[in-house]
């Protein structure tokens, strides 16, 4: 076995992974278990029944008497609204799959218990999941623990905490909002309802700098119509209340007040220097004496470009070189001189109309290797003669 580690935390398994896919869990002391040496928590932990008072519970008290469990999922320990960890634990049938079923299945098995079958098959899922027979074997809510929550420390209170999210904290003391506590992909958090929708300015701060920061912070029109502030380490998740949570609102709208006065500042110093640069006089026209000596400027400016537009452009040094010195060249080879010869050529093409230029050149050079030393004579002395030429015209 071979301790690994992966996004969702360390597992163990097969050296031969991920070959072999069995995997388990290590034991994490202070998390899995109460401390070293102690048992690890199961899987499945119930914790009881949901009371009919809790804010759990619903508005019309719809979840009251539902089993409240923690398990460990694929990313972690959560709370569980809903599903029976004995009958599991019994291996007793499972409850049928609700949501797969299709619409003349939903009205079989609601007319069975003596339910209303009409509706759309969202209605009748979630009328279906509230019989007797189903609604605790069937998990409704769900909610993953707080980071440095141990699962065996977790009370009943706790988890109908967690089933309460959102949870509502009360109004804030001096803007009246709503503030509401949650729990994010990031950790818990608090949430201020309409803080900037309403284009009220925030509360001040104990100190001065903050006092004035926060009073500038009114809700623009590009404000979003909420605020939210982390739960700093701290604050515990477990005993976040109005007091706390309406500090840090304070603190994040100061601190947004800031930073929108520092970019008002900003935008408008970048609008002042554009200003200036557009508020600097232009230069004053020429008078008429330098408008003459201008115009006369410019005629013999176009004088000398019209000069050096009739006049050919000089040649390189390299170039001048090249044009005067004599480039040896080599005479024409016998089978150059006989190919070349229009007789021949013309003939050769006519009995052959269709190759291209490197087949007629084939042609004539199989036809060259076919003469006899007597045909070839005429075309040697021309190589002959015009080799000698060359060489006394070097001389």
């Amino acid at each position: 076995m071979v301790l690994k580690f992966s996004r969702f935390g360390p597992f163990v398994g097969c050296s031969e992974y991920p070959s072999c896919g069995w995997t388990t869990r290590p034991r994490m002391p202070g998390v899995d278990g109460a401390a070293d040496g102690a048992p690890p928590t199961p899987d499945k932990l119930a914790l009881g029944l949901l009371p009919a008072g809790s804010p759990a519970a619903g508005e019309d008290g719809q979840w009251a008497g539902l089993e409240v469990s923690v398990r460990n999922g694929p990313v972690g320990w959560y709370v569980q609204l809903g599903g029976n960890v004995t009958h599991e634990q019994l291996q007793l049938p499972p409850a049928p799959d609700v949501k797969a079923l299709k619409m003349v299945q939903l009205r079989e098995e609601l007319e069975r218990r003596q339910m209303s079958s009409s509706g759309r098959k969202p209605e009748l899922i979630a009328r279906l999941l509230q019989a007797k027979d189903l609604r605790h074997l069937v998990p409704h809510k769900r909610s993953s623990l707080p980071p440095g929550t141990s699962p065996a420390n977790l009370s009943m209170a706790m988890a109908e905490r967690l089933l309460s999210l959102p949870l509502s904290l009360g109004p804030h003391p001096n803007l009246g909002h709503e503030i509401s506590l949650h729990l994010g992909r990031f950790g818990p958090y608090v949430m201020l309802q309409g803080a900037h929708a309403a284009g009220e300015a925030s509360v001040t701060t104990q100190d001065e700098e903050g006092s004035e920061a926060a009073e500038g912070a009114e809700g623009g029109e590009g404000a979003p119509p909420y605020l939210m502030a982390s739960l700093p380490r701290s604050v515990s998740f477990w005993d976040a209340d109005v007091a706390s949570a309406s500090a840090l609102l304070d603190a994040k709208m100061a601190r947004d007040a800031k930073k929108r006065a520092a970019a008002a500042e900003k935008k408008a110093a970048i609008a002042s220097a554009r200003s200036r640069a557009g508020a600097i006089p232009k230069a004053a026209p020429p008078s008429k004496t330098g408008s003459a000596k201008t115009g006369a400027a410019k005629k013999a400016g176009s004088a000398r470009a019209a000069s050096k537009a009739t006049k050919p452009p000089a040649k390189s040094p390299r170039a001048q070189t090249a044009s005067t010195t004599v480039k040896p060249t080599r005479a024409q080879t016998a089978y150059l001189n006989y190919a070349l010869d229009p007789a021949v050529r013309d003939v050769a093409r006519l009995a052959n109309p269709d190759v291209d230029v490197a087949g007629l050149a084939k042609v004539l050079g199989a036809q060259w290797r076919a003469l006899s030393d007597e045909a070839k004579a005429p075309y040697q002395r021309k190589y002959e003669a015009e080799r000698e030429r060359l060489k006394d015209a070097a001389a």
